[in-house]
């Protein structure tokens, strides 16, 4: 909003009340909270926890090489990557053939016949180097046609050792002043109701995948101008990701390319 609207200030301050929090505890909130709005520092993101105000920050770590470690994936697992015909998920796909000699499956919302002879040719290379490919024509934000695709998975594969949601729509909106709520919905479908789906069918077929990995954007720390809602899709995403990592036993990352 501020990249667009330069005198408009927006911050997100979160607090922790539950439903059993006294009044005494709620007034205590509140008064830090107005003591925000007269805080010239005005950190983007400010949470409070256990009486102490936090702010986010970023450090720089490095990933050391795993060398013959497979990280955690299986040798001939079963992998299903959302947006698999595009270019991360394709990527992806590729990285995980050629590791562990993965079964995957790939779904995007363009049928394979429908694909450029890049993707086609990429497909056909992953089948080469001894890769057993499923090809699905879903929408991530479909649940139902998800459901199917979770369907023949597991009547082909048996199982899934883990989930990559890369699929993703691009977002043509334009600046907020000029955007519609269907523009903007278009452009959060993948993120948010795909990653909801996934979410609720995972649990409805019982799955127990060892990780599930959401590929989210750098948008959310450094925003492009006229693109609100790529943005907000995926800053839920990492949203997402901390809520499923609190509530869940599986390993749940999101990365921001």
């Amino acid at each position: 909003v501020p990249l667009e609207y330069p005198h408009i200030v927006c911050r997100s301050i979160d607090f922790a009340v539950h439903e059993t929090s006294n009044d005494t505890f709620v007034h205590q909130q509140v008064a830090k909270l107005l003591a925000e709005f007269h805080d010239n520092r005005q950190e983007v993101e400010v949470a409070y926890r256990s009486g102490r105000r936090w702010i986010r920050t970023y450090e720089p770590t490095r990933l050391e090489a795993l060398g013959n470690d497979l990280g955690g994936l299986k040798q001939n697992g079963v992998y299903l990557v959302t947006g698999g015909l595009g270019g991360i998920g394709l990527s992806l796909a590729q990285h995980l053939a050629e590791r562990v000699n993965a079964r995957l499956v790939l779904t995007g919302r363009t049928p394979l016949s429908e694909q450029n002879d890049e993707v086609k040719s990429s497909v056909r290379e992953l089948e080469k180097s001894g890769a057993q490919v499923l090809v699905a024509t879903a929408d991530v934000s479909d649940e139902r046609q998800m459901d199917i695709v979770i369907e023949k998975a597991l009547e082909k594969f048996g199982t899934i050792h883990g989930i990559v949601h890369a699929a993703g729509k691009v977002d043509f909106g334009g600046t907020i002043r000029g955007r519609d709520f269907k523009t903007s919905e278009a452009a959060l479908d993948s993120k948010l109701k795909g990653t909801l789906n996934l979410h609720n069918l995972v649990l409805k077929h019982r799955l127990q995948p060892d990780f599930i990995v959401y590929c989210s954007s750098m948008a959310t720390i450094i925003a492009p101008f006229g693109q609100v809602a790529y943005c907000a899709g995926n800053s839920f995403l990492n949203a997402f990701c901390n809520y499923s990592r609190m509530t869940g036993k599986t390993t749940v990352s999101s990365i921001n390319w």
